[in-house]
C-alpha cells in the first residue's frame, strides 16, 4: 500500500492541517502504529488487501487502521496536494465536528499500548504497599522505634493495598473491553496475501525451477 504524502500544507497551514498533524502524531505515539501520520484518502492499495479490509469494516472502524491489520508493507510518495474547495471558498470540506468524529473513530480502532499502563500502575502500587508495610514492621517490631502518628501507617497500607487491587481490576476490564471492541470491528488474527499473480515472483520461481532441473 502506498500513501500520497503532501509536500506542503493542503489547506494553507490553517487549523485543519495543524490539528490533523497534532492528533495523528499523538495517536501514533500512544498506539505505536507508525503509519498513522501517513493516513489520508489518497492511497494505492493491493486488491486482495483492500477487499479483505473492506469486508470486515464495521460502521465505527477507521478504514486506514483496518488496512494495517492486513499489511505492514506501507510506503509513501511525496506529491503536491491541495484542496480546491478551500482555495475557492476558503472553507474545508470537513467541519470541525466531522474532524472530531474522525479522531474518535481513529482512537477507538487503534490498539493503544497505554491501556496496559493501568496494569503496570497497579503492580507498582502493590509493590510500594509491600515495601512500606515491611518498613513499618521493621521499625515498629524489630527496631523498637515508636510511630509518631498512631493509625496513619496502617491506614496508608490498607489504602495502597485495596487501591492497587482496584486499579488492577480496572485495567483488566479496560483491556477486555478494548479486545472485545477490536473483535467486533473484525480485526483478524492473521492474513495470508495471495501473491501468485505477481510477475516478479513468477519469474523468480521460474528461474529457480530451471536451475533445479539443470
Amino acid at each position: 500500500m502506498v500513501y500520497a504524502q503532501p509536500r506542503d500544507w493542503v489547506h494553507g497551514g490553517g487549523y485543519r492541517d495543524q490539528l490533523a498533524r497534532v492528533v495523528k502524531k499523538l495517536i501514533a505515539g500512544l498506539s505505536g502504529n507508525r503509519f498513522v501520520q501517513s493516513f489520508n484518502s489518497f492511497r494505492l492499495i493491493r486488491g486482495d488487501v483492500s477487499r479483505a479490509a473492506s469486508s470486515i469494516c464495521a460502521q465505527s472502524t477507521y478504514f486506514d487502521v483496518a488496512l494495517t491489520w492486513f499489511t505492514q508493507r506501507i510506503a509513501t510518495v511525496s506529491m503536491v496536494m491541495s484542496d480546491d474547495r478551500y482555495k475557492l471558498r476558503r472553507r474545508s470540506g470537513y467541519r470541525f465536528s466531522t474532524l472530531v468524529h474522525h479522531a474518535k473513530r481513529l482512537i477507538l480502532t487503534s490498539d493503544f499500548r497505554i491501556l496496559r499502563f493501568t496494569t503496570f500502575l497497579s503492580t507498582l502500587t502493590f509493590t510500594l504497599c509491600i515495601g512500606f508495610g515491611a518498613w513499618v514492621f521493621y521499625r515498629r517490631f524489630l527496631a523498637d522505634q515508636p510511630i509518631a502518628v498512631e493509625g496513619w501507617t496502617s491506614l496508608m497500607i490498607v489504602i495502597l493495598a485495596f487501591g492497587s487491587i482496584s486499579v488492577f481490576m480496572l485495567g483488566l476490564i479496560v483491556e477486555f473491553l478494548h479486545m472485545s471492541m477490536l473483535q467486533l470491528q473484525g480485526k483478524p488474527t492473521f492474513f495470508v496475501v495471495n501473491r501468485t499473480g505477481d510477475t516478479k515472483l513468477a519469474q523468480a520461481v521460474k528461474r529457480l525451477d530451471s536451475s533445479c532441473t539443470s
